[in-house]
């Protein structure tokens, strides 16, 4: 969104309170998350002095970073020593803080340590030469224990059938596809009394507190929040005083838009009103109170007026930690639930959507079916006269000086809706030469009713007929035919071959009657043609239907035909990638593990005795990430180094990356730049947005060559 604004601290504090800047902050963080990666995943490995030793250092690291208003969970106790405070759990929300923050960046939220804020609201005792100089000693002897931790690791874990890896870096087991830690029933307990301890006491905050005095050391914030740090499953009242913003200072009205982790839940726009605070040195704050959810591990706000100004942090959007909800671990965890919900939610509006859809368009078919239906019974009262002009029951015609019958109907004449047959004469018109003891062809009849507008069926070939009364040298043939019940007049003409008889390019008419109740009527081609309303709405339908499954058929095979191609064409690139990298299963399935495979001989990674793999999913959109990690090397002979992680039930894509570096600096293999990207079977939730490529050539002119 446009505009720009300020960060959420005074800046009289800023000025006043020397702290460690963002980057030292970020990087004791990191610290901080490998030594604890080290301890949870390996310190049934390490001997008990090492653990001991490391255990000091991360507390040391911790105290460092709370100095600076960064706030690290506790490890967990081992075995022996007490619960640090909070009710004997000994889980904390990675979001949680000390102190509010705006956080510009997105953070870091690995287990166990609070996402490092752009900016720390309140003081914090001044950091010396000295004491950063210490940080950066304990920091490279933490990085020398992890090391030297690593290389004392037992032989055999490098044996084991599967190498995990996940985002610590290792893991595996039964819950190697979670991030949260799991609790058990009494940490459970004693997080809920916690979190329910949290949200009484921020509705009573809420509730009680004086607008005035807790804006009385606040006169030149932009923003802040009651309670400071928000609870989730609470309430929270956001105070913004507009003069400390250069794009709102002057709006009339204010707006919030608000949601919650990375805006990727709720969201709404609620209007502020001026709260009761003296206007102290300029001062104006306007108020609004908003619900926080209790899956939220941070708000999301950007503040507006109804003109299009906004005040959005300088582009970074103001975020607030909670306390007191889910973990930024935990929302990732449910990531694949919520997509299977909004997915069946999708399947269902879709489905109910395409019934009601379905329903109206059979309710327009069936309508113009009707008006079909309806302009063909007026079409026949209007052309029923045309179409019988010059129809006869039989024909006589000249023939060798006399007259002989050439063709007549039975029943004569035809009626509308019944069988009927035609005799023709061959030996009374122009196949007079006709001669079966020859070999001649059997003459074929073509015909159709009311003047061709309705055909009749396929070409009958004719077969010899007995006639009573039949006159000597007389040669009758005979086709049988359902007359249709909208006929009025039969139309039609002979052949043998290529000599035809079409009554001198008039074409033969036979009379066709309607039956015989209409007889009587006032006016009979009335009668008879509104009587046959419904039958041609039904054959209106009959043929709509039958042009709508084939048309659905056709689609069918379509579809099944690219499903088809894109296979084939998914399988050619894994025979092409396989020299380098494949994955077992060759098809990787949501929910399941998968072991990826990587050979650097033909790659820029060739020669490297230890491969790093990062690894995404739905082309990078997925919030979970894996890696950098090592991948087992191969063995004695081998080719493929390899790891084995799970797959998340709302993946798509699996998307690779590897190295030779645990990150920054190094050699990277990302095929080209285009990354590996491996289609995923079973996955729930929306699938990312396909990668569409367009290919372009352009050619000078030639006088500009």
């Amino acid at each position: 969104m446009p505009g720009s604004g300020h960060l959420a601290f005074p800046a009289q504090a800023r000025a006043a309170s020397q702290q460690l800047s963002d980057g030292e902050l970020a990087e004791l963080a990191e610290e901080n998350r490998k030594l604890r990666s080290l301890l949870e995943a390996d310190a049934g490995r390490l001997p008990a002095d090492q653990v001991d030793a490391l255990r000091r250092q991360y507390d040391d690291i911790r105290a460092l970073a709370a100095a600076n208003g960064l706030a690290m969970d506790p490890l967990a106790p081992a075995d022996g020593e007490e619960v640090e405070a909070s009710g004997g759990s000994t889980h904390h929300s990675s979001s949680s803080s000390s102190s509010s923050s705006i956080n510009a960046a997105s953070g870091s939220h690995a287990s166990g340590i609070a996402a490092p804020p752009a900016q720390v609201v309140g003081s914090s005792p001044a950091v010396t030469a000295a004491k950063q100089q210490q940080w950066k000693q304990q920091a490279a002897a933490a990085a020398a224990a992890l090391g030297a931790a690593a290389s004392q690791a037992p032989a055999a874990a490098a044996e084991e059938a599967d190498h995990w890896v996940d985002e610590r870096g290792r893991g595996g087991g039964d819950y190697a596809d979670r991030m949260a830690p799991q609790l058990g029933a009494q940490e459970k307990a004693a997080r809920a009394a916690r979190e329910a301890k949290l949200r009484s006491d921020a509705a009573a905050l809420v509730a009680s507190h004086d607008p005035a005095e807790v804006a009385a050391e606040r006169h030149h914030w932009l923003v802040f929040t009651v309670p400071e740090v928000p609870v989730a499953g609470s309430d929270v009242v956001v105070y913004f005083n507009k003069p400390q913003s250069s794009c709102l200072q002057w709006a009339s009205q204010l707006r919030l838009q608000v949601g919650f982790n990375k805006w990727k839940l709720g969201g709404e726009k609620l209007p502020l009103a001026p709260a009761p605070v003296p206007h102290v040195d300029g001062s104006d704050f306007w108020s609004v109170k908003v619900a926080v959810p209790e899956e939220a591990y941070e708000i999301n706000m950007v503040f507006g007026d109804d003109f299009g100004s906004y005040d959005n942090n300088q582009g970074q959007d103001f975020t607030f930690a909670t306390e007191g909800g889910w973990s930024f671990e935990e929302w990732i965890d449910g990531a694949a639930d919520r997509a299977a919900k909004a997915e069946e939610e999708e399947r269902a509006a879709r489905e109910a959507a395409a019934r009601e859809a379905a329903a109206a368009a059979k309710a327009a078919a069936l309508q113009r079916d009707d008006q079909e239906a309806r302009a063909a019974v007026e079409e026949l009262k209007s052309g029923c006269a045309s179409y019988r002009d010059g129809a006869l029951d039989q024909r006589k015609v000249e023939a060798n000086g006399a007259t002989a019958l050439l063709w007549t109907t039975s029943p004569a004449p035809l009626v509308a809706g019944a069988k009927g047959r035609l005799l023709y004469n061959t030996r009374a018109g122009p196949l007079a030469w006709l001669d079966p003891a020859q070999g001649h062809a059997a003459p074929t009849l073509t015909y159709g009713f009311n003047n061709w507008k309705t055909l009749g069926g396929d070409p009958i070939v004719m077969v010899p007929a007995q006639v009573e009364e039949a006159a000597e040298g007389e040669l009758w043939w005979e086709a049988a035919f359902d007359v249709p019940a909208t006929a009025a007049a039969l139309s039609f003409c002979v052949n043998s071959g290529d000599c035809w008889d079409n009554n001198n390019g008039a074409d033969h008419k036979a009379l066709v009657a309607w039956p015989a109740e209409f007889e009587a009527a006032e006016d009979p081609v009335a009668a008879w043609a509104d009587s046959l309303l419904q039958q041609l709405r039904d054959a209106a339908r009959t043929r709509r239907e039958a042009f709508e499954s084939a048309a659905a058929a056709k689609e069918a095979k379509r579809q099944a035909e690219r499903v088809q191609l894109r296979e084939q064409a998914m399988a050619v690139l894994r025979r092409q990638l396989k020299h380098v990298l494949f994955t077992e299963p060759e098809v990787p399935r949501a929910g399941e593990k998968v072991t990826v495979y990587y050979s650097p001989a033909s790659t820029a990674l060739a020669g490297r005795e230890q491969i790093y793999i990062t690894a995404g999913f739905n082309r990078w959109g997925h919030l979970r990430r894996l890696g950098p990690a090592a991948m087992k090397p191969p063995g004695e002979g081998g080719l493929h180094h390899r790891a084995t992680f799970m797959v998340p039930r709302d993946a798509h894509v699996l998307d690779v990356v590897l190295s030779d570096v645990e990150g920054g600096e190094g050699t990277y293999d990302n095929r080209g730049g285009l990354d590996y990207h491996i289609p995923i079977e079973g996955g729930v939730g929306a699938k990312p947005h396909p990668l569409h490529v367009v290919h372009i050539a352009v050619e000078m002119a030639p006088i500009a060559k």
